[in-house]
């Protein structure tokens, strides 16, 4: 095990240099958005995987990562609030201002508020229109 362990501390120490304090996981595993399409210049990245001494943020590949968790959802159930994100944006159209509006946030970590069980229920989305012809 010592020397597994060893051998693991060399391979970093090749790869990061530097005081071991400047080691991170970004720094060796990378994450990528790539198109639907697959045509590389509609993609994103590749980015600094994220993470923390504690968490890394597990993704498909090594070093550069273009698949893994990508939804993220947080919901406090004592208030009816969720918060989620996702990369890209709300548009399959490059030329659309909401292609990628939410990869910014997501790089970053942030979520977006989502509509509580009590507001979708009041939405106008929700509710049943009836088309009556007329004579």
């Amino acid at each position: 095990m010592k020397i597994s362990f060893l051998q693991a501390v060399s391979t970093l120490h090749s790869h990061l240099a530097g005081p071991v304090s400047s080691w991170t996981w970004g720094r060796i595993h990378f994450r990528a958005v790539p198109s639907l399409t697959q045509v590389a210049s509609l993609g994103y990245g590749p980015r600094p995987g994220s993470g923390d001494s504690w968490t890394v943020d597990a993704a498909d590949g090594f070093p550069n990562a273009t698949a893994g968790p990508s939804w993220r959802f947080v919901m406090n159930l004592a208030s009816d609030q969720g918060y989620g994100i996702y990369p890209g944006g709300q548009s399959e159209n490059p030329l659309s201002p909401w292609y990628e509006n939410f990869l910014p946030p997501w790089w970053n970590g942030l979520y977006e508020p989502m509509l509580s069980r009590n507001q979708v229920i009041h939405s106008p989305a929700t509710m049943t229109w009836k088309l009556i012809p007329t004579t």
